[in-house]
């Protein structure tokens, strides 16, 4: 596996722009993707569990944190009380907005709790396609002989328009930009977005619903 170069903020992240925003959860989000992006040598699952914590803090609103934290714990392994206080804290804050959050809120209807069951299993489909990837990089983290073990996904929760396209999933080609944020497919979406419909296009700012008069 061939590493990207050091993120020019690899040993900070976050704290690069946090002096003029200290208390932006978004930018402390962003922060933690970098250092969960398994291509870089910014990788670094410590610093990216400090800093969602102070994104979820300081901006508790903003639902893809809360997604970027839980694809954290499936990486580490945690345990049902982490993934419990994580589900918690989510609930507490119903977050409204965020590209990754609406990714994963299909329907204005669905609870903040079914918004972040969705949001695990598409998670874990996408991890374990990807699993070499992310085991290189734990590896190289400090985690010697890691392996990555997650359940497998129920796809019978993904509503079907959130399934990942296989054309999207199964490309083995990683190319710059597909871990930005917690989902690859999105990621890959994102930089093809000239060639989806207007409802896929709508469908990436807003979600699956939309209210109409």
């Amino acid at each position: 596996r061939t590493l990207a170069p050091r993120h020019p903020c690899a040993r900070g992240a976050a704290p690069c722009l946090a002096p003029q925003v200290p208390k932006s959860g978004e930018v402390w989000c962003e922060g933690a993707r970098i250092c969960m992006d398994p291509t870089t040598r910014a990788f670094n699952p410590a610093a990216a569990r400090r800093f969602l914590e102070f994104a979820i803090e300081f901006t508790p609103q903003y639902g893809d944190s809360f997604v970027e934290y839980l694809r954290l714990l499936l990486l580490l392994h945690a345990g049902r009380a982490e993934l419990a206080r994580l589900v918690q804290l989510c609930v507490n804050a119903e977050p409204n907005y965020g590209t990754l959050w609406f990714h994963c809120k299909r329907s204005l209807l669905l609870s903040t709790r079914q918004v972040l069951v969705i949001a695990q299993q598409l998670l874990i489909v996408e991890l374990r396609q990807h699993a070499s990837v992310y085991e290189a990089a734990m590896r190289q983290a400090g985690f010697a002989g890691y392996v990555l073990s997650l359940p497998p996904p129920d796809v019978s929760i993904l509503p079907a328009e959130l399934s990942p396209p296989n054309e999207l999933l199964e490309d083995s080609a990683v190319l710059p930009g597909d871990f930005t944020t917690g989902s690859l497919t999105l990621n890959r979406m994102i930089r093809r977005v000239s060639s989806l419909s207007f409802e896929q296009r709508r469908a990436l700012i807003y979600g699956g619903d939309q209210l109409v008069p």
